[in-house]
């Protein structure tokens, strides 16, 4: 896959360093987060400094990629689930299968995750009315970014 908000994400990737990221999140277990198809910006990270709230990624049984919250602590490791997940993840967060922190994510505005969550908030012109701009809505740009502060 492609798309400019791998671009982005990949230009944003570079400016940090080569300890960082970028992979494509798929599925909706993170919405309303992330979209099916955010590119997400990953950081590494002390395992030691992670907190309940933080967004990761991590390995699970199988060994796929998985971008959870964590939820939780338990003696063998972090319990992890999806936003949009009604319940916790089988596998635990640990040192061994630990990849990053999301430190951005970025994902396009023509989805209809998108366009679902625009007609809830309304008219880009009511969303001004209530003092928010286009950069806020995302309405003049091709992809937005979802600034994601758990570094």
């Amino acid at each position: 896959m492609s798309g400019r908000p791998m671009e982005a994400a990949e230009y944003f990737a570079r400016t940090m360093g080569p300890e960082v990221g970028v992979f494509w999140g798929t599925g909706d277990s993170m919405e309303p987060m992330y979209a099916h198809n955010t590119a997400l910006v990953v950081a590494e990270a002390d395992y030691e400094n992670l907190k309940k709230g933080m967004t990761v990624i991590y390995l699970d049984s199988r060994g796929m990629r998985v971008a959870h919250c964590i939820v939780g602590e338990t003696k063998g490791g972090y319990i992890m689930q999806g936003i949009g997940n009604s319940r916790e993840d089988d596998a635990l967060l640990t040192p061994n299968n630990f990849v990053g922190v999301i430190v951005k994510a970025f994902a396009s505005s023509r989805t209809e995750f998108f366009a679902a969550t625009r007609s809830k908030l309304g008219r880009e012109k009511s969303l001004t009315a209530r003092g928010l701009n286009s950069e806020t809505t995302y309405a003049a740009s091709e992809y937005h970014e979802v600034a994601q502060d758990d570094r």
